[in-house]
């Protein structure tokens, strides 16, 4: 009988803390200020840094459509399990603040400071849909690829230079300004830009400081899959609607649900292509890859020879002899041509 207790308090125990960490169950986390705030510096016209009764700095945005801030506290919700990234609340018309009169018509969030650098170039803009970007995640902080991973999964077009902070003592990266993320998925998905380029690869050309970057953008994007599939997506982002009084009618939510499901898809495909990228070469890759690359090389010095011949038989050797070298100088084009298709078809992944 004691068995049997010990064993149901167990499960309880086990029960709250699935309860715990389930994302779905935790809100963002909450700001702890003190009024009244001071206004330390205007940055924008609706963006300010502010300071609360005992000095701890904040970032304070004003919100024309309700739903960019909805964005910024579902990305901020998301992320502050895989990255660096500025907590987010939404701050009520009430507080006490002085020099600007907040107005009913606008929503406020209310953002963590970060303090750090703006990197000059745009490091990871669109996750990785060029060889700059897959570069970077490569040669900088690991952050930068979590940060990359992240973007992609939330579909954040946004992370500009000025969106990215680096510390100067780690180097490590820190993302901030969610409030374009989750946009347009179907006509903008970044997992369909960053797979497109991913296909242009070929995994026996790609450095061990690239394996291990799209390694580490790839765990992260994988750790985000599995917390966050889109019937969690969606239940979170209706949660926090409510709260922010967002309605959707049957039609939003319907295209919502399609958006996402869309965009999950294509993440899907961005974590495979990245999976096939990094695996170790099979036993029959290899032979495949040695077997190719002698036959290319091999036809590439006969077409280099056939060329010789043929120009020292134009110059004196007689007509027939420059026929029958003309006729083998384009069996080795036509080979050649066909060894560099077989190996095109041998290095493209089919599972996408």
């Amino acid at each position: 009988m004691n068995l049997l207790r010990l064993k149901s308090k167990l499960l309880i125990a086990l029960i709250g803390v699935f309860f715990a960490l389930n994302p779905l169950s935790l809100a963002a986390q909450a700001l702890n200020y003190k009024g009244p705030f001071t206004v330390v510096k205007r940055i924008y016209s609706r963006v300010c840094l502010i300071a609360d009764a005992n000095g701890t700095l904040f970032i304070l945005k004003a919100h024309d459509n309700p739903e960019n801030a909805l964005r910024e506290i579902i990305g901020s919700t998301i992320g502050e399990s895989v990255v660096n990234i500025n907590a987010v609340q939404i701050i009520p018309h009430s507080i006490d603040l002085k020099e600007i009169n907040l107005q009913s018509n606008l929503t406020y969030t209310l953002h963590t400071y970060i303090n750090g650098e703006h990197y000059e170039g745009n490091l990871i803009f669109q996750a990785i849909s060029n060889k700059y970007h897959l570069k970077n995640i490569a040669y900088y902080d690991h952050s930068l690829a979590q940060i990359a991973a992240f973007n992609l999964f939330i579909n954040n077009w946004d992370c500009h230079q000025q969106n990215l902070l680096r510390n100067k003592e780690t180097n490590q990266f820190t993302v901030i300004d969610m409030d374009h993320a989750f946009f347009d998925n179907y006509s903008r998905s970044l997992a369909t830009t960053t797979q497109d380029y991913l296909k242009t690869l070929k995994k026996r050309k790609l450095s061990l400081e690239k394996i291990n970057g799209l390694k580490n953008f790839n765990e992260t994007l994988n750790h985000l899959i599995s917390l966050y599939p889109p019937d969690k997506f969606n239940d979170l982002w209706i949660q926090q609607a409510d709260k922010l009084n967002c309605s959707y009618n049957t039609a939003q939510m319907n295209d919502l649900a399609k958006n996402f499901y869309y965009h999950f898809n294509e993440i899907k495909k961005v974590h495979c292509c990245i999976n096939y990228l990094t695996a170790k070469p099979t036993f029959i890759e290899n032979i495949s890859n040695n077997v190719l690359d002698a036959s290319f090389y091999s036809f590439k010095a006969l077409n280099e020879v056939s060329k010789n011949t043929l120009y020292m038989g134009i110059l004196g050797a007689s007509d027939i002899s420059c026929k029958i070298l003309k006729i083998a100088f384009n069996e080795a084009d036509k080979l050649n041509k066909n060894i560099v298709k077989l190996q095109k078809k041998l290095h493209k992944r089919v599972v996408l």
